[in-house]
C-alpha cells in the first residue's frame, strides 16, 4: 500500500470523529448523566514506530466515579479504548439489551460505535479507568450521544468507499 492511499485511509479515521464533534454542538442531543464526574488524568500525541499515526492521533486516560445509583444514558464514544473498572462493580447494558456487570479489577474493550447505558447498582462508588484513542485535534468529551450517529454512519460509508475501494 503506498504512503498515499495510508494517509487517504487514515483519513477514514480522523473525518468522522469530525462528525462527532458536531454531535457535541447546541441541538443535537446530549448524554444524560446523573452522580457522574469524570476527571482527565493523561493525554499524549501519539509517536513512535507506526509512523503514519504519529501526531494524528492520541491517547487520553480519564478516571469516571459514578456514585451509588448514579447512571450514563445512551451514549457512543469517539474514539476506541480499553475500559478498566478499580472499584465497585459497574452494570452495562448495550443498545440490543444484553447486560454484563463488570467488578473491581476487570478490563474490557469498548469500540464506541455500540451505544451503551452504565449503572452502578452497587452500595458504594464505582471507578473506572478509560483509555480510548482519539483524533489529534479532539478536544472535550470524547461522549457522543445518539442523535448524529446516523449522520456518521452514512459519512463514514461514504468515505470508506471513495478511499478504500479499488478503482
Amino acid at each position: 500500500m503506498n504512503s498515499k492511499r495510508v494517509g487517504v485511509c487514515l483519513a477514514l479515521l480522523v473525518l468522522p470523529v469530525t462528525a462527532v464533534m458536531l454531535a457535541q454542538m447546541p441541538g443535537h442531543g446530549r448524554v444524560e448523566m446523573q452522580g457522574m464526574k469524570a476527571a482527565m488524568k493523561f493525554e499524549t500525541s501519539l509517536d513512535g514506530y507506526l509512523a503514519p499515526l504519529n501526531g494524528r492521533f492520541k491517547l487520553r486516560a480519564t478516571e469516571v466515579e459514578i456514585e451509588p445509583g448514579g447512571s450514563v444514558g445512551e451514549h457512543l464514544h469517539a474514539g476506541p479504548g480499553i475500559r478498566a473498572v478499580i472499584a465497585g462493580e459497574l452494570t452495562f447494558v448495550e443498545e440490543t439489551g444484553k447486560e454484563y456487570r463488570i467488578p473491581a479489577g476487570e478490563y474490557f474493550y469498548e469500540g464506541g460505535d455500540i451505544s451503551l447505558k452504565v449503572f452502578n447498582r452497587g452500595a458504594q462508588p464505582a471507578k473506572m479507568i478509560v483509555v480510548e484513542v482519539l483524533a489529534g485535534d479532539w478536544a472535550g468529551s470524547a461522549m457522543m450521544p445518539l442523535g448524529r450517529r446516523a449522520e456518521l454512519e452514512q459519512l463514514g460509508a461514504k468515505l470508506r468507499k471513495q478511499v478504500c475501494e479499488e478503482k
